[in-house]
């Protein structure tokens, strides 16, 4: 008896944004090649939240009210998410259980910069820095002065804001962020 075989099992794939690539900085001509999407980690939740619940991509266009031409051309690049209206994006909020904030951190539209008073940033960072080189649990830790020099500010604020955490204490002059009653 000849044995038929069995067809294979069908993997369920998703489809991932490639990360946005770094802006050029002043006077440099940007190079040609793939075209980065805003808001790639945004769309990745999405995308993610659709397949954990067995939802067609079909489902988030019309839960934003666009059609999905429209939201296939944000995935693709060709339309930035973080252009999208407040209301649109807050029923993705909503869809996503996550605060309407992080959403727009998500889509590229905040960075970690932006809030901290950016005047006061570099002193901050510096005062930070040797603090958790002088401090006997993070000395071996510490970056040196050349690592610390290459490393990009959205990581240095990251370092400073957990270490304040663990330490804390206080380095970063935060944004002042009040809550109406």
């Amino acid at each position: 008896m000849a044995k038929t075989a069995q067809p294979a099992a069908k993997k369920t794939r998703v489809a991932r944004a490639k990360p946005r690539a770094e802006a050029p900085e002043e006077g440099d001509v940007a190079e040609e090649g793939p075209r980065t999407i805003v808001g790639t980690r945004l769309i990745n939740l999405i995308r993610k939240t659709l397949l954990d619940r067995d939802l067609p991509e079909r489902y988030v266009a019309d839960l934003m009210g666009i059609t999905s031409i429209y939201w296939n051309s944000m995935t693709n690049g060709n339309r930035r998410i973080s252009a999208l209206p407040k209301d649109k994006l807050q029923r993705l909020a909503e869809f996503l259980e996550i605060p309407l904030i992080q959403v727009y951190v998500l889509a590229d539209h905040f960075t970690s910069a932006d809030f901290v008073v950016y005047k006061h940033l570099p002193g901050d960072l510096e005062r930070m820095i040797e603090f958790m080189r002088t401090d006997p649990k993070w000395l071996a830790l510490a970056p040196s002065k050349k690592e610390w020099d290459e490393m990009p500010d959205r990581t240095k604020v990251l370092l400073a804001t957990l270490y304040e955490q663990i330490s804390h204490r206080s380095f970063l002059k935060a944004t002042k962020i009040e809550i109406a009653e």
